[in-house]
């Protein structure tokens, strides 16, 4: 995903990608201009020749037909999705390019997986194809209107990364981006949306609806960043989950009490769709509290391992965990917080 921005010594704007791991901002300051934007003539002028180097990159991209470029575009309601890609692929030749809006799902649609109306839209080898929304939607939306349970919703973060993984290795770039508003800014849009006869036609009646659940839609946006790492299958080196949530790091950590600490927590969050912090928390204390024949039981393969370290017969299992993303490879989880 890329929503901040740089300031170079020659004070020229320029996005900068978000890591991955590292927190964001979604708050109205966030959503402000940066100091050094350009005024509109010379926001105009770099756009034009910004078109004429993704026309070139077009041209080179469509002739060689070996690799595609995927662009999202996620972002509340006025955001500016429409006008982006006009403005910024508008020059593009439109043999060579697609654009999708994923609106709400047909029938069809309906009656297939979520990700079946997504794959078919995926631009072939030779196309740049630009998402006017996306499958973040079904872990989105339907979350804050409840359409799908929690159960369902959770385990789609899976099937999004595997999903990703699999364009990537199709030679299929995908680039994210967020666009960020503040409620204020919304506010002034849908205003003008009602009194501006040219912008009528952009007006639902169910913007306001989905307006009054701003923080919701907030919470949603950022749930990516507040569960642990294989949870959801984020290749993260870290991941915080806020200022009172969990830390987990990616690098192996040998102690047989952290591992079933992990093992024990997949079992409660998975299972039992506890919240991170909580199924950490009692975790935490059933390896504190469990016998040592309840947890051979429970987890015979970590049980056996013995000592401060992870002992050389057990080298197999590590390698197997590791390949399959096993939860038991997981890394040193810390819960900070009250």
């Amino acid at each position: 995903m890329i929503n901040s921005v740089s300031r170079s010594s020659r004070a020229k704007t320029v996005l900068r990608p978000v890591r991955l791991g590292h927190s964001v901002s979604l708050d109205d300051a966030a959503a402000d201009p940066p100091d050094d934007l350009p005024d509109r003539d010379e926001l105009k002028e770099r756009i034009e020749k910004q078109q004429e180097k993704i026309t070139e990159i077009q041209n080179r991209l469509y002739g060689e037909s070996k690799q595609a470029l995927l662009v999202i575009l996620q972002g509340r309601d006025t955001c500016g999705k429409d006008s982006t890609i006009r403005r910024v692929f508008g020059a593009v030749n439109p043999e060579g390019s697609e654009v999708t809006s994923f609106k709400t799902p047909t029938e069809l649609e309906m009656r297939h997986d979520f990700l079946w109306r997504i794959h078919h839209r995926v631009p072939p080898h030779g196309v740049i194809g630009i998402f006017n929304r996306s499958h973040y939607e079904d872990v989105l939306i339907v979350r804050v209107r409840e359409f799908v349970p929690a159960s369902v919703w959770r385990k789609r973060f899976g099937l999004i990364n595997d999903f990703e993984r699999m364009l990537a290795e199709s030679r299929v770039t995908i680039l994210k981006f967020f666009l960020h508003i503040s409620r204020e800014e919304q506010a002034t849009r849908l205003r003008e949306r009602l009194e501006d006869p040219e912008k009528n036609w952009k007006f639902r009646a169910g913007d306001l609806a989905e307006r009054s659940r701003w923080e919701d839609y907030t919470t949603a946006y950022l749930v990516g960043t507040a569960l642990p790492d294989e949870v959801i299958g984020f290749p993260t080196g870290l991941l915080r989950a806020g200022a009172r949530g969990v830390v987990g790091s990616m690098w192996a950590v040998p102690e047989v009490s952290t591992l079933l600490v992990m093992a024990r927590f997949h079992e409660l969050w998975r299972g039992e769709l506890l919240g991170p912090a909580e199924a950490l928390r009692r975790a935490q204390r059933w390896v504190r509290d469990a016998t040592n024949a309840e947890k051979h039981k429970r987890f015979p393969a970590i049980a056996e391992l013995s000592g401060s370290g992870v002992p050389n017969r057990a080298r197999g299992f590590w390698s197997g965990a590791r390949a399959h993303g096993h939860p038991y490879h997981w890394a040193a989880f810390t819960y900070i917080g009250g």
